[in-house]
């Protein structure tokens, strides 16, 4: 059992009018901490000096403005817990706060969260349900004064600047949550409001512009695992693939993760240790061998069941957060996969959107491979023709194939089955499965992928609303 001492750690710049009530909070737990740290950020009022007539304090000066996470992080350094508290210097800790934290804190939780009353200005209750009912990627519902172990908070990464330089304990939630299941403590935070706090002033001046800085902020945070299911079909066009890949990451900030399922039974020669440095990891599975059929209903089954199995293969090794699956005879037309992202991470506002998947042909039907499951007469459910997407706005589907699928790994299913009604089809299962979850599933009509028929090159790809620009067949700069 890991060994549980609190050390609290206050920062504030120029709070001198609410920092003796805060600090006295803090002194004033039902279960002491072993050190409370004072990090001052270059303070002009009597900040100092007030913490300074307070016995049991710790004081980190700044003789420069730092910035809240450079004060914050040198506040932890000084630090002699094992658990960690953060607190801004206008708000007030309840004399049983870290004792309902810890109640509910076990050696497994990386950090547990609670509810926050306001008080000051406004009075408003911010409560919080349990871990699982809210997907933290919407939006950030983890106060900063969370409690959170300290060896889990150091390999998280620290407090880090952000892209909008706000937000900074939603950034940590998140790298937080990497790292185990978070829980909600009984515990209620004490959030001052008032005109000078951060919160009321920022929250003002960016009205108009916060779902914009949640979209950048989640962009910038989010991770990626790429599966792939290699068939060895076409060997011949995996290169070309690979670069198309390749250009489609480098909008990424991080790295993604690459699992391949390599159903050909032969070495993987097209991906080099040059192409495994633009990945977070490459992890090779070994796949089935070609499967054996008397007959067409045979195959079918056989491959449907092939196809959940490879997929769950993926599932249970994927890392990210978001999760693309793309088939090894589909190559994205340029600014295809960059919409994919940009759709499934604009997420703030439209709270059911689960996953989206591009625009592409069925190469053995020569229809657009997605539509709308037939609930009545299951047999009759088809793809869309060609002629019924009009649009080039997103279109709500109830499945779609995994030929260029990217969705949210906590928001869909977590595992691929091969039938639905009797039909073998893995990918309509999923897309019904996802809907019976209550969230929604698209295609794209603008992001338009090619898919290849043989080792002759030639492909289908969907008549276009707009210009198509053709996708480059060789490796162009990445820039990291």
């Amino acid at each position: 059992m890991k060994k549980r001492t609190v050390s609290i750690v206050v920062t504030a710049r120029n709070n001198g009018k609410y920092l003796k009530e805060c600090l006295e909070s803090c002194l004033n737990q039902t279960v002491k901490p072993i050190d409370i740290i004072y990090s001052d950020d270059c303070s002009t009022d009597n900040s100092i000096k007030i913490a300074s007539k307070l016995k049991g304090i710790t004081i980190v000066p700044h003789i420069k403005h730092v910035g809240v996470v450079i004060a914050r992080n040198a506040g932890v350094l000084a630090t002699k817990g094992t658990i960690l508290v953060h607190v801004d210097g206008d708000d007030i800790l309840p004399t049983d706060f870290l004792e309902k934290h810890l109640t509910t804190l076990t050696d497994e939780t990386p950090f547990v969260y609670c509810a926050a009353q306001a008080f000051g200005t406004h009075n408003t209750l911010w409560n919080v349900h349990e871990w699982g009912k809210l997907f933290l990627w919407h939006q950030n519902f983890v106060n900063t004064s969370c409690m959170v172990w300290k060896d889990k908070f150091i390999e998280a990464g620290m407090w880090l600047e952000t892209c909008e330089n706000t937000m900074w304990d939603w950034s940590l939630a998140i790298r937080l949550s990497r790292l185990g299941t978070p829980a909600k403590s009984p515990a209620v935070l004490l959030y001052r409001q008032h005109p000078e706090s951060y919160s009321e002033s920022h929250e003002r001046a960016q009205t108009d512009g916060i779902v914009k800085i949640n979209i950048n902020i989640r962009r910038c945070l989010v991770t990626m695992s790429i599966g792939l299911i290699y068939s060895g079909r076409l060997e011949t066009l995996m290169p070309y693939w690979l670069d198309a890949l390749l250009n489609d990451i480098s909008i990424l900030k991080n790295k993604p993760q690459l699992i391949i399922v390599n159903n050909s039974q032969r070495p993987l020669n097209w991906i080099t240790s040059y192409h495994k440095q633009f990945f977070s990891e490459v992890i090779v599975l070994k796949g089935v061998p070609q499967i054996q059929f008397k007959e067409e209903k045979e195959r079918r089954i056989k491959v449907s069941q092939l196809m959940a199995d490879c997929s769950n293969m993926i599932m249970k090794r994927a890392t990210g957060e978001l999760i693309h699956f793309r088939e090894d005879d589909m190559i994205t037309n340029k600014g295809a996969f960059e919409k994919l992202f940009n759709f499934i991470t604009d997420i703030t506002v439209d709270k059911k959107r689960a996953g989206v998947g591009a625009l592409y042909l069925n190469r053995h039907w020569n229809r657009i491979v997605g539509g709308i499951y037939n609930t009545t007469n299951p047999q009759q459910t088809q793809d869309f023709k060609e002629s019924e997407i009009t649009t080039l706005k997103p279109v709500q589907v109830d499945y779609t194939g995994t030929g260029c699928l990217l969705f949210w790994k906590d928001l869909c299913p977590p595992r691929f089955f091969p039938q639905i009604n009797n039909i073998n089809a893995h990918d309509w299962r999923f897309g019904m499965d996802i809907k019976a979850l209550g969230k929604t599933l698209y295609i794209l009509p603008d992001a338009i992928c090619r898919h290849y028929k043989s080792i002759h090159f030639d492909y289908l790809e969907p008549d276009a609303k707009t210009t198509l620009i053709t996708p480059p067949t060789t490796f162009s700069k990445i820039s990291r």
